[in-house]
Formats: structure tokens, sequence, C-alpha cells
């Protein structure tokens, strides 16, 4: 089983806007999720449409919403991380800043950055990653 836009947009209310939202977009995201999250292992599981539709609202919400010019998110309410802390550095004239509090999830990269990305990774823990070829 696979989730559709349809599904997507019931269970994940605040990207139920097709206009900021269009299902393209959607189904862009929801395809590259279903190739993320292996279907043997997460679907035995039962969980499969809930990682898949975890990690989808996690990239709509990193991916969809940066405005690459001021360097910011426009989050939808209740999608953030929580208290953000932040890091300024500066070098040869040059300035940049980042940084969000991902907690217990900060060695887990940008997923750690949303509540749909820290959802998944519990899931993902549950379900077991499996083995990895370096």
């Amino acid at each position: 089983m696979s989730m559709d836009v349809a599904a997507f947009r019931a269970a994940y209310p605040p990207f139920a806007d097709s206009t900021q939202y269009p299902d393209a977009r959607i189904t862009y995201w929801l395809d590259f999720a279903a190739v993320m999250v292996n279907s043997r292992r997460w679907q035995r599981s039962g969980l499969q449409d809930y990682g898949q539709g975890l990690l989808t609202a996690h990239y709509l919400t990193m991916m969809e919403r940066y405005d690459a010019m001021s360097g910011t998110y426009s989050l939808p309410t209740g999608t953030g991380s929580g208290a953000a802390t932040s890091q300024s550095q500066s070098a040869d004239g040059v300035s940049w800043s980042e940084g969000y509090d991902a907690g217990a999830y900060a060695g887990d990269g940008q997923l750690g950055a949303t509540v749909y990305g820290r959802q998944f990774l519990d899931l993902r823990a549950l379900v077991g990653a499996g083995g990895m070829q370096l």
C-alpha cells in the first residue's frame, strides 16, 4: 500500500492548502519517500504509510518552505522543531548563521529539524534500518 495525495492531506492538515502545496509537489515528495522507506521492512510492520507520510511532511516543510533569498523558513504552524538556537560565524568579512535545537536528534542531520522528521526517526528505530554497506 502507498499513501496518495488525498490521504496525505487528510492525515497532515497543515498541508491541506493546495495553493501552497500543489498536488504535483506532494506527489513528488510522496514518490521520493516511497523510495526511501524500504517497503519490505516497513510494510511488514504495518507502518509504511506512516513513514512515507512523515517523510513527505518533513521534506515539504524543509524544502518547499525555504526562501533562498532570505535564508529563512516559513514553516506551517506546528511543524517546527521547537525552541531554535543559532550559531553565528564570520571569516574574512563573510558571516553566516545556522542552527536549530535538535536536542536528542542532533546527530540525525536535517531530519531532526522538524517534528515530522523526528517522528520518522523514532519509527525508523522501531522498524529497524537494516544492514548498511559502507
